[in-house]
């Protein structure tokens, strides 16, 4: 068994990891002097959870949406083919950008706005996997809905192959070396998404596993963050962070920033979790992203 303290904004965060239990995170915020037993304790076994079957969760094709939607959404600075390719050729050199100013400012705020009042938020486990509050399926007619249906539509898959060089569309230029070996220039594609908008509280993480059925095959991870206050700060969490399988180097952090697209592709070696948010979030509140994996 392993247990660690880490500080965090003038309090800890403990971890306590055993090959036979689950994982166990909570944040110690007491100024009290704080006082550790070790050993092992006698006494009547409490009942033990039901361990969860893993389940894959299905990856669903694009959608249709109207021109008008994505054109009143999206910012038309990424809509120009000169700053698409210049995005692309910068992304094929390091795997992930981040696109400011991503959707159209008064689209966004009004979204902000539903976020902050949306309630019967589904809360996610089980706790040695996840702890946060999502929305895999939202169902409003609001604005919100409009962005949420764009990140999972055909014109955004396009957008997205322009953006990146993955083939993520049909109309999307093959890669020649894929060419070259399939022999087939007209090979048939069926990409693909999972996505859901996650609100981040005080005691929201993701943790690293290595069954973690999700991120055993190639993706583009999309991030899109909103409420995220002005006074947060790096210290608070939030991040989504990537790490190569088996090692603790971070390869890639993504902060949580307003109306940002942030792009990452993710090979079969890499994983990725979301940092504990501690109680340094009390004072600014949650923040909320829409969190989405694509696939060729």
């Amino acid at each position: 068994m392993v247990n660690k303290l880490v500080p965090s904004n003038n309090s800890f965060v403990f971890f306590q990891v055993s090959p036979e239990s689950f994982h166990q995170v909570g944040e110690v915020t007491s100024e009290k002097t704080r006082l550790s037993i070790g050993g092992w304790f006698h006494g009547e076994s409490l009942p033990r959870p039901v361990k969860p079957s893993l389940q894959l969760e299905a990856s669903l094709p694009y959608i249709e949406v109207s021109e008008d939607l994505f054109f009143g959404l999206v910012n038309p600075v990424y809509l120009d083919p000169q700053t698409q390719g210049d995005i692309q050729e910068k992304f094929e050199e390091s795997s992930e950008i981040s696109l400011p100013d991503f959707f159209a400012p008064e689209k966004y705020s009004a979204a902000c706005e539903v976020l902050k009042a949306m309630k019967d938020w589904k809360q996610e486990g089980p706790p040695n996997r996840r702890s946060l509050q999502s929305f895999s399926c939202y169902e409003g007619n609001d604005e919100l809905r409009n962005i949420f249906d764009l990140m999972r539509s055909e014109p955004f898959f396009l957008l997205l192959s322009n953006l990146t060089g993955l083939r993520l569309h049909s109309l999307a230029p093959e890669d020649s070396d894929s060419e070259e070996q399939s022999g087939d220039e007209h090979k048939e594609i069926n990409p693909t998404w999972k996505g859901r908008i996650r609100k981040l509280d005080q005691g929201s993480f993701t943790l690293v596993r290595d069954d973690d059925l999700g991120q055993c095959e190639f993706g583009l991870d999309a991030r899109v963050c909103f409420n995220v206050a002005p006074s947060w700060d790096a210290a608070h969490g939030g991040q989504t962070i990537y790490i190569a399988r088996g090692e603790d180097e971070e390869l890639v952090t993504v902060e949580p920033e307003n109306n940002s697209l942030n792009l990452v592709y993710r090979d079969k070696e890499s994983l990725k979790f979301t940092k504990y948010v501690n109680s340094g979030i009390e004072e600014s509140g949650p923040f909320y992203d829409l969190d989405f994996s694509y696939y060729e």
